[in-house]
């Protein structure tokens, strides 16, 4: 037997008798019975077209003995039995049932992937089943409670990261115009910088320093008590120098540098999420290329590469905050994905 968790959603009709009508069925499934049911929690529609009346939302905990994939195709009957059609992404829906958690386990297929890859910023997601399961663990390490605590924590924070090459500022600033958000921009050392990449291995703790540093004055939480901003949007995370910390340095000093962010991480204000975007390495060498900045000419396909190995260790390790992967690749689609993401967060 498995315990998992189940969201619930319905926009159309007589909400509640759909969502109550759902979990009667859940419970009715082979080897299946609902441990816990949430309260219902009115939310806001996210995403979808415009004219929508609000949701009412759920969460549930199921004992099963059911696998994953079963457990989904049973869940999508009921939908159909229950009238859901599904007509366009993010529309109206008598039912929507969604598998959330599966324990500790993960799965990443085509259409069923778990822990579902957006409930860690939803808040119609969060917040009815943080009710039921506070203390469960997701399995990147955060508790339902941590999360809940993450997106009502203000200023809301989207920190944008990825390699070298791959639109960071660009999408950040266009992103913070959209929001009205505070934007804070990287700053940085281009001559050491070109001295590193040229091949001085030397430069590296320096320049280490340097970033933690800077980003620790840029993110401090003492800049953000009086007045905050709604919303604040960065084009780096503050311990995204992990990943070059693999590529440049050697492991005693990346052990000695991972120390230091670890220490400096309490002052800093914390992202609500960390927005990866990445690409492969001949399309970031082509746009490092196309910005012609004097101090990246040495920088190379083998290095993009390692960066980009080293962004995933990072952005995947325990210690990381929740991510968020950017699946747009134009620069109008990416802002227009996060600004639903935003939304969610706040809704």
């Amino acid at each position: 037997m498995s315990i998992c968790h189940v969201a619930l959603g319905s926009n159309l009709g007589n909400r509640r008798a759909n969502l109550t009508a759902a979990i009667e069925l859940v419970g009715k499934l082979p080897g299946t019975r609902v441990l816990r049911l949430s309260r219902f929690v009115e939310t806001q529609p996210v995403g979808g077209p415009g004219g929508q009346g609000p949701f009412l939302n759920a969460a549930a905990a199921l004992e099963t003995s059911l696998p994953p994939r079963i457990l989904l195709d049973k869940l999508h009957d009921i939908e159909r039995l229950l009238g859901r059609v599904r007509r366009e992404l993010w529309g109206e829906r008598t039912i929507d049932l969604d598998i959330l958690l599966w324990g500790d386990a993960r799965v990443d297929e085509p259409d069923l992937v778990i822990p579902h890859p957006a409930m860690h910023y939803r808040r119609f997601v969060l917040e009815p089943l943080v009710e039921i399961a506070a203390d469960v663990r997701h399995p990147a390490g955060w508790t339902i409670a941590d999360l809940w605590r993450r997106v009502n924590r203000r200023p809301y924070y989207l920190a944008i990261t990825g390699p070298m090459g791959v639109g960071k500022t660009t999408l950040a600033r266009e992103l913070a115009g959209r929001l009205g958000a505070t934007f804070i921009e990287e700053q940085f050392d281009a001559e050491r910088l070109g001295r590193l990449y040229s091949g001085n291995r030397t430069e590296s703790g320096p320049l280490q320093d340097g970033f933690l540093a800077s980003r620790r004055s840029l993110l401090a939480q003492s800049r953000w008590v009086d007045q905050p901003p709604r919303w604040i949007v960065s084009d780096f995370w503050f311990a995204q120098s992990l990943a070059y910390a693999e590529v440049i340095g050697d492991a005693t000093k990346a052990a000695a540098h991972r120390d230091a962010v670890r220490s400096a991480g309490g002052d800093v204000i914390e992202p609500t999420l960390v927005v990866w975007l990445d690409a492969p390495p001949q399309d970031l060498a082509a746009r490092v290329a196309e910005r012609g900045r004097d101090f990246e000419a040495a920088v190379d396909l083998n290095f993009l590469a390692a960066l980009r190995d080293g962004y995933a260790h990072a952005l995947t390790d325990r210690d990381a905050p929740p991510v968020h992967r950017a699946r747009a690749t134009t620069l109008a689609d990416l802002v227009a994905e996060l600004l639903v993401v935003a939304a969610a967060i706040e809704s």
